[in-house]
Formats: structure tokens, C-alpha cells, sequence
């Protein structure tokens, strides 16, 4: 598991993609899209929590979660 900072937001703001495993297939969460979608953050967040802890959800696959993909909305503040 690692994070690393992927780009930055119009405003400046760094993005952070969190990582968890390097299998071949990938899967990429996405959350903070849009400033109006506030339960997305904590959605992303609580499926990221349980890839963590559930061994299965991670044969074969990486997962990388993007919590905010819009720094500079308010649903990401």
C-alpha cells in the first residue's frame, strides 16, 4: 500500500492516489468529481478500508483510489 501525489488541482492543490496491491488488472476509484457529491469522499474511503483488511478483494487485482479529483470544490475541502 502507498500513496503518491498523481497531479494538482486547478487551484494548486496536490491529488493523492492511494494504491493497494500491483496485480495486472486494475481497478481506479474515483471520488470529489463534482463539488455537489459529498457522500462519495466517505464511500471511497470505507471500500478502501475493507480492501485493505479483506485479503480476497485483493487476488489478482490492484486497487487505486483517488479521493478528491476536484481539490477545489467544496465536497473536498
Amino acid at each position: 500500500m502507498f500513496l503518491r501525489q498523481v497531479g494538482v488541482s486547478r487551484g494548486g492543490r496536490p491529488l493523492r492516489l492511494l494504491s493497494v496491491g500491483r496485480a495486472p488488472r486494475a481497478v481506479l476509484v474515483v471520488a470529489g468529481a463534482h463539488a455537489n457529491e459529498p457522500t462519495g469522499g466517505s464511500t471511497l474511503l470505507t471500500l478502501a478500508e475493507r480492501v485493505v483488511h479483506e485479503r480476497p478483494l485483493r487476488s489478482g487485482v490492484s486497487w487505486h483510489f483517488l479521493l478528491c479529483a476536484d481539490r477545489t470544490g467544496r465536497a473536498c475541502t
